[in-house]
């Protein structure tokens, strides 16, 4: 019974130090500039604003089952797209 309780109030502890955390953070906005940046290195542009040439996957004969992935994930075939 004593292990319960203490266990309840480990967890309620733990509850309201993560509410004065909560109501502690400050929320400080990054610039435009910051943002259009990190949108488009992903929208196929680079840091330069230069557009970047996508170049198709090339697909070669079916890999082994042990091989690695052509995806890049770096894991096996027979655990990633070989499923």
């Amino acid at each position: 019974h004593e292990a319960y309780e203490m266990f309840q109030a480990m967890t309620a502890n733990i509850q309201d130090e993560i509410v004065r955390h909560v109501f502690r953070v400050k929320v400080v906005a990054q610039p435009h500039d910051h943002l259009e940046n990190a949108v488009g290195r992903h929208g196929g542009v680079d840091e330069g604003n230069k557009p970047v040439a996508r170049r198709p996957v090339a697909k070669s004969a079916s890999p082994g089952r042990n091989e690695l992935c052509s995806c890049g994930s770096g894991r096996k075939y027979k655990r990633c797209c070989g499923q």
